[in-house]
């Protein structure tokens, strides 16, 4: 583990610990916490990606929408892969 890394995480508390044995393995999982400044917030934008577009929209802090726009990429191959998830 680099010490750049070690010091970014240093002013964090711990809290949890998760340990799972899975045949000759275990598995280790630390959680962390950190208490943040809490800021006003500004405005807020929104992605929805879907199978052919990719919608944005833009809200000011009252709720109110302040723009919408929707981009529609061209499809490459005419052929669209899909699958179960």
């Amino acid at each position: 583990m680099s010490s750049e890394r070690v010091e970014k995480y240093r002013d964090w508390s711990n809290y949890e610990i998760a340990v799972k044995v899975v045949e000759d393995r275990i598995y280790v999982a630390v959680y962390f916490r950190k208490s943040v400044k809490l800021r006003k917030p500004g405005t807020l934008m929104t992605v929805d990606v879907n199978l052919d577009n990719v919608t944005l929209a833009v809200f000011a802090p009252s709720g109110s929408m302040i723009g919408l726009k929707r981009l529609k990429p061209p499809l490459r191959s005419g052929k669209i892969l899909t699958h179960r998830i």
